[in-house]
């Protein structure tokens, strides 16, 4: 699920991907520039509660978000 590069991720996010895939991450992706530390991690919605935990546990902050499945919207001031 994860290939390691040397100027994109270290021994924290590695660890996070190996937790994660040990309690029920299907898939996951370093997000970002390199340097805040975001990581997307997907699981089966029966399995979340234990993959939030373990993450949690490790003391990763989970951030709730949604997909907008309309695109781009627009509006003018």
């Amino acid at each position: 699920m994860h290939t390691s590069r040397e100027w994109a991720s270290n021994a924290t996010i590695d660890g996070l991907f190996d937790v994660a895939t040990k309690h029920g991450a299907i898939g996951g992706k370093a997000l970002g520039a390199g340097g805040g530390g975001c990581l997307l991690f997907y699981s089966r919605p029966d399995e979340e509660h234990v993959l939030r935990s373990a993450l949690e546990a490790c003391g990763a902050h989970i951030i709730d978000f949604n997909f907008d499945w309309q695109g781009l919207l627009t509006w003018q001031a």
